[in-house]
């Protein structure tokens, strides 16, 4: 990330967040505890802008990543795996998912790597959107007050706050964004496979 874009106007932090919610690689963990560092430089006036397009970042970038799973679920998903709604495996975990319902949008915020495949899986599963919206704009509201925290704590880190950040949630944002997806892809595709050999052995 540049530097350009760590010192331009709070709207850049929303574009930002909304990137990630779209599947491009940055982290919000880091961008957060980034926007906390700085928070003890700038006035209350300005902080409650940088903040008030940071929250509607966060909260708006699940919501994409949600309505990407919903859109999977009626498009691709279906194409490739069509039996994984009927499946044993499909019925169970949609099950879980509707139980939980805005609770998973809320409990997604404080899983650092798997809040992307969360959201996904949560507009998969057919969780309600207003319970999921729910969810994740309370969530957000905790989950950005302790990343300030960890920013201010973090503020005199080197080489700066993002870089360190970066490096403290590499491993499980690798672990939840491609080993995660990779293994549920497999997974499915293998399922899938074994379905269709016993439809046609029947």
């Amino acid at each position: 990330m540049s530097a350009q874009a760590l010192q331009g106007p709070p709207h850049y932090y929303f574009l930002y967040l909304l990137a990630a919610g779209c599947g491009i690689p940055v982290s919000e963990d880091a961008l957060v505890c980034w926007v906390g560092s700085k928070v003890m430089l700038r006035t209350w006036a300005q902080n409650l802008v940088v903040y008030a397009w940071v929250y509607l970042g966060v909260v708006l970038s699940d919501m994409v990543t949600f309505f990407i799973g919903v859109a999977a679920n009626k498009g691709i998903l279906s194409r490739f795996f069509p039996n994984w709604n009927t499946s044993k495996n499909g019925v169970k975990a949609k099950k879980q998912l509707e139980r939980f319902g805005s609770k998973i949008g809320f409990f997604q915020r404080f899983f650092i790597g798997f809040r992307g495949p969360l959201c996904l899986c949560s507009g998969l599963g057919g969780v309600e959107p207003k319970q999921f919206f729910l969810g994740t704009s309370t969530g957000a509201l905790i989950s950005i007050t302790l990343q300030t925290l960890i920013g201010v704590i973090l503020k005199d880190a080197k080489p700066n706050t993002y870089l360190v950040t970066l490096g403290l949630v590499a491993v499980p944002t690798l672990i939840g964004n491609v080993v995660g997806p990779l293994s549920v892809t497999i997974s499915g595709w293998l399922l899938n496979k074994k379905a269709d050999k016993v439809e046609r052995a029947l």
